[in-house]
């Protein structure tokens, strides 16, 4: 799933550039202000917005020099559309509440990369950092547990799932002027921390 332009990715061609422009923008936005922002023509933006002002989900307002448009926040189809944009942070919390059932619990677990940094296209892997704590050593279950865990969130998010596991002591030795660890730490979207840092 392309997580930075979900309703792009479903509706494509204009209709999505400008639903996806009135959805993030946080404000009614002029005729010319959404063809800029969706990179279209005014005419092609004029058009689409009568259309979804004729279906309900767009509204229409009368301010002289200028005509603007905004979501009509309480129709179903809306509401829809802003959950749909909102997937980015929806397959975080989803991969957080299904680490709680990894056994034994990581040391530390972390999105970090493409999805943290929010830039996950439909190409884009979910990269995670696992730190495997000391007794997951010689236990089946954390293989397990951590690749229904994978398989889990690959399903919800509809993107592959990229674990770089590591022990907790490498984790706790890391050198963060090394530049993976410093991308990490500074991109990372913690799932779990059960190391103190002293």
């Amino acid at each position: 799933m392309d997580l930075v332009r979900p309703v792009e990715a479903l509706i494509p061609g204009v209709r999505g550039a400008i639903l996806s422009t009135l959805l993030g923008a946080g404000r009614p936005l002029s005729t010319t202000t959404v063809a800029r922002l969706a990179t279209v023509s005014t005419a092609q933006a004029a058009r689409v917005l009568g259309q979804l002002t004729e279906l309900g989900i767009v509204r229409r307002e009368d301010v002289p020099p200028s005509v603007l448009h905004e979501p009509v926040e309480g129709n179903l189809v809306v509401q829809i559309l802003r959950e749909l944009n909102g997937a980015r942070e929806r397959v975080v919390a989803r991969a957080r509440e299904l680490a709680r059932d990894i056994e034994p619990a990581p040391a530390h677990l972390s999105i970090f990369g493409s999805l943290a940094r929010g830039q996950a296209t439909a190409l884009s892997d979910i990269d995670v950092l696992a730190a495997r704590p000391p007794n997951a050593d010689d236990d089946d279950r954390w293989i397990e547990s951590l690749d229904a865990w994978n398989r889990s969130v690959s399903e919800f998010a509809g993107n592959a799932v990229s674990i770089l596991e590591v022990s907790e002591q490498e984790w706790r030795a890391r050198r963060r002027d090394e530049p993976l660890w410093r991308t990490i730490e500074r991109d990372e979207i913690v799932l779990i921390d059960s190391l103190e840092e002293s």
